[in-house]
């Protein structure tokens, strides 16, 4: 990336200058490790294994490099989603599970994972592995299929897109992309023009980047605006979940143009504040909702189903069966992500 070198000459900042040039070379490590893997091939299982904790540990330090790289650059994380990317979404998991700690896993305060690389269907390019997880004093079996070949396509997309997505920031006229009066008016009156205003100025500046934060958050308040429901709790709750994400797209404005200013404070709904409440008499059950944002954690369905077994309130538990039955991942992550704010008071 002589983009990047160039941008690297002209800085003052020593530590900077380390930052960005450990971030480059780990990059490029990572660039040479995939292409080994691709230019070879093993039948010795021996070999295989250590191949596979070889280049899952290489591509989770490949996306560490990556937020270290736009942290640097930009000071926030609105020019790198990977957790948009389903594949990339699972490599920490996978990672931890196979490379990280695969033997007593610690789970919260009670959950203790296992996790075994099925050597039968093992071969250089994919891999089985099972994953025991007790909880509770109950053990479930899951069972994960692994492609390497996609995990590093996906990988090399993503550095892609961030790369030239940094590229294109660092001779940015950053006076060109205030959009604060344009989110204020969303926040005053929710609609789809009022929306578009601001998604067609983000493209008009930087392109139609979808896997930008910024435009990830205007197709959340999208969806939010096309939902509907006749129940008046579960209104409140939409009409509460779009002000966080309109003042999470000042909030990602502000830090694009590297200002600090207050933001608005949105109260909690009455089925949130109930939930709450529940939770401080109840916090046992805390631990269990930290990964219901995210459907492809391997302990979501865990988490929620224990939780729908157990939890005896009302409001929580109408909170969970709109996780459960979600026909879409947008309103997994929109409650699962308030549900993780809680913090035991």
């Amino acid at each position: 990336m002589k983009w990047l070198e160039d941008y690297i000459k002209k800085l003052d900042n020593k530590l900077d200058i380390i930052k960005l040039g450990s971030t480059l070379k780990t990059l490029e490590q990572i660039d040479k490790v995939i292409l080994y893997h691709n230019n070879h091939s093993d039948q010795l299982e021996e070999a295989i294994i250590i191949d596979i904790f070889g280049l899952l540990q290489s591509l989770f330090v490949g996306v560490d490099a990556l937020y270290v790289l736009t942290l640097t650059l930009t000071k926030n994380k609105a020019y790198i989603n990977i957790n948009q990317n389903k594949t990339l979404n699972h490599l920490k998991h996978i990672r931890n599970d196979i490379v990280g700690h695969p033997i007593s896993r610690k789970y919260g305060d009670s959950g203790i994972g296992y996790s075994i690389i099925k050597t039968d269907s093992l071969n250089y390019d994919s891999f089985d592995y099972t994953t025991y997880l007790k909880t509770n004093g109950e053990i479930s079996k899951t069972e994960t299929s692994v492609d390497l070949s996609d995990m590093k396509e996906q990988y090399l997309k993503e550095k892609n897109i961030i790369t030239e997505r940094l590229k294109a920031y660092v001779i940015l006229d950053k006076k060109s992309i205030d959009f604060s009066d344009l989110i204020y008016a969303l926040l005053h009156d929710f609609n789809i023009d009022n929306l578009y205003k601001i998604k067609n100025k983000f493209i008009n500046n930087f392109g139609n980047i979808e896997t930008h934060r910024f435009i990830w958050r205007i197709d959340l308040i999208e969806y939010l605006l096309n939902y509907k429901t006749d129940e008046k709790e579960i209104e409140e709750l939409i009409n509460y979940l779009k002000n966080i994400q309109a003042v999470k797209l000042l909030e990602i404005n502000y830090s694009m143009l590297e200002v600090k200013k207050s933001l608005p404070k949105i109260k909690n709904p009455y089925i949130i504040k109930k939930t709450f409440e529940y939770l401080n008499e109840n916090t046992k059950y805390a631990d269990y909702i930290r990964n219901l944002h995210d459907a492809n954690n391997p302990y979501f369905k865990s988490d929620l189903n224990y939780l729908l077994k157990n939890v005896d309130n009302k409001h929580f538990i109408k909170l969970l069966e709109l996780i459960n039955n979600a026909d879409n991942p947008f309103l997994i992550y929109l409650i699962g992500s308030v549900l993780k704010k809680y913090q035991i008071r």
